[in-house]
């Protein structure tokens, strides 16, 4: 059985890394994140991403996680998340709380 991930302020849980399974020696079970915001997931929060997260929002794009588009963390993903990801890429001084990281998707 695997522990609840640990929560990361920014961040939002993907999976857990490794083989579960079978275990008979230590392994190593690594927590994948992925950063909120960061919605081409290239490591870093970008004007890109304020992008996709405007197209999105408009209904221009139909694929995308909401968990990390939703960069305010109020349910929707709208032009103000775009807004928010766009001044976070240009070092305006925008941060995430802490308490967005309570959102995880379900993994089996």
């Amino acid at each position: 059985m695997l522990p609840d991930a640990p929560e990361h302020a920014g961040y939002i849980f993907d999976r857990w890394d490794g083989d579960p399974t079978n275990v008979t020696e230590n392994r190593t079970i690594t927590a994948c994140y992925w950063m909120i915001g960061d919605v081409n997931h290239d490591g870093e929060i970008t004007t890109y991403d304020a992008l996709l997260i405007m197209r999105y929002a408009l209904g221009l794009e139909t694929e995308g996680n909401e968990l990390i588009m939703d960069f305010n963390g109020d349910g929707c993903v709208d032009s103000l998340d775009a807004l928010l990801v766009l001044r976070r890429s240009i070092g305006a001084g925008i941060t995430v709380s802490a308490s967005t990281v309570v959102r995880s998707r379900k993994t089996a």
